[in-house]
């Protein structure tokens, strides 16, 4: 019999059978019980009795004629059924689409083009996959857990005759499952903000292929992708440790250097040669002044040529009948200028620390505010791929912002973009805050030393 959808409520409610007022990410009942809820992302249905008519050759559902009758005509299509891979790619896809979900997998890029592929040629990879978007249902109510565990045990075994295996062991497939499989280990413990332990993982294995010369065989794009996640990282996350030299190494695998570049050069030029040398530029912001001055300038001019794309985006973006490309186009410039954004007002604070120009550069900090806010308006449609970078974006300024309106209106905005995790992220903005007068404080004894 077919069904029609017929009430849409998350599972707490519908199995207590009482009204859900379908709120997302938590409905108002669980909230007030305290009781862990999925969302109201499950449709459910009631069946109803289907009409039959008597025809010469047998009883035939009034809307299956037309199937019968190409049946009867020899028009029967044959559809394969989907092998394990798609199955896995397929679900995986449609929990990272979820609208409810609030944890970002970053897991972008090539990563996402050519995810069928890789699952297809890669058994650790596959069951990592898979055991990512079992752990991840579970925890939002929509799953076992002990399936999602055994799920866990699967892959992690995959993974241990990848790395025993001498061809499969240096590959990007296996660096990939890996990556994957520590994402969803920390599931176990934390599911609501991003994690540093898999960038981490992927900093580590990534220095060792460059150590061994096995990182030639990874997609530009794959490590280009991996670069941007390690250096935000880097930069606003003090819990990620990384050999200073680590993204100033990596980066010529992705971009050659150009023929008879200097390091001046490299300094001065907007790209992953300059990006990759702030972490280590903002860990001592004394006696790096004059490098991050210039950085911030020639950053902060890039500003309002972004502005302008986003303007065009998103004019293209809410015109009638708008297109994908559009949809997808406003994705890519709300990532790029959220992430410039972050990179300019952490500058911004490096910089006055030593010189603030005659207070020219504060200011800027109001800009940035309210450029961030309005990006966060405009990405809630995308969550959670491309509005992956906002929740970070909105503490890494808040963190760095002295107290003021604009403070006020940073935090009212993560509170309308996060919910109930506010308090989590507002945590680790506190900790950004101090650890960058840590290190400001340090180097101002090494300084000291030097004279």
């Amino acid at each position: 019999m077919p069904g029609v959808a017929h009430v849409k409520r998350c599972d707490q409610c519908r199995q207590s059978k009482k009204k859900c007022d379908q709120v997302e990410p938590v409905c108002g009942r669980c909230e007030r019980l305290g009781l862990r809820c999925g969302g109201a992302v499950v449709n459910r249905f009631k069946f109803i009795p289907e009409k039959f008519e008597r025809t010469p050759n047998a009883l035939v559902p009034r809307n299956n004629r037309e199937k019968c009758e190409q049946m009867r005509a020899g028009l029967v299509i044959v559809q394969n059924p989907p092998s394990e891979s798609m199955r896995v790619a397929t679900g995986f896809v449609s929990v990272l689409e979820s609208p409810t979900i609030s944890y970002d997998l970053n897991l972008l890029g090539i990563f996402f083009k050519t995810l069928p592929q890789r699952l297809d040629s890669s058994p650790a990879l596959r069951t990592s996959v898979a055991a990512l978007t079992k752990l991840y249902c579970s925890r939002r109510g929509q799953g076992d857990l002990t399936l999602a565990l055994r799920h866990q045990g699967i892959a992690m075994k995959d993974i241990r005759a990848a790395l025993q295996n001498p061809a499969e062991a240096h590959t990007p497939n296996t660096v990939l499952a890996i990556y994957v499989i520590t994402v969803s280990q920390y599931l176990l413990h934390e599911i609501d903000l991003p994690s540093v332990p898999h960038l981490q993982v992927i900093a580590y294995l990534l220095d060792d292929a460059m150590k061994k010369g096995w990182i030639k065989d990874f997609d530009k794009d794959m490590l280009l992708c991996f670069y941007f996640g390690i250096m935000w990282e880097a930069m606003a996350n003090h819990e990620m440790t990384l050999d200073p030299l680590f993204l100033e190494n990596l980066a010529p695998y992705i971009s050659p250097i150009p023929e008879g570049a200097t390091d001046q050069d490299l300094d001065r030029s907007p790209g992953i040669y300059s990006m990759g040398r702030m972490p280590r530029w903002l860990s001592n912001p004394i006696i790096y002044h004059k490098q991050i001055s210039e950085a911030y300038d020639m950053y902060y001019a890039l500003l309002p040529t972004l502005r302008k794309a986003l303007s065009t985006a998103r004019a293209a973006r809410e015109a009638p009948n708008a297109d994908f490309e559009a949809r997808k186009t406003l994705s890519r410039v709300l990532v790029q200028h959220s992430m410039m954004t972050v990179v300019c007002a952490l500058l911004n604070k490096a910089a006055r620390r030593v010189d603030d120009r005659g207070g020219k550069l504060l200011p800027h900090m109001t800009d940035f505010c309210n450029d961030i806010i309005e990006m966060a308006k405009l990405s809630v449609e995308f969550k959670p791929i491309a509005s992956a970078t906002l929740p970070e974006t909105i503490i890494d300024v808040w963190g760095i912002m002295d107290p003021g309106p604009e403070k006020d209106k940073l935090e009212a905005a993560l509170w309308e973009y996060c919910g109930q995790t506010t308090p989590k992220w507002l945590a680790r903005a506190e900790k950004l805050a101090w650890c960058m007068e840590e290190q400001y404080l340090l180097s101002l004894e090494v300084a000291k030393l030097k004279i």
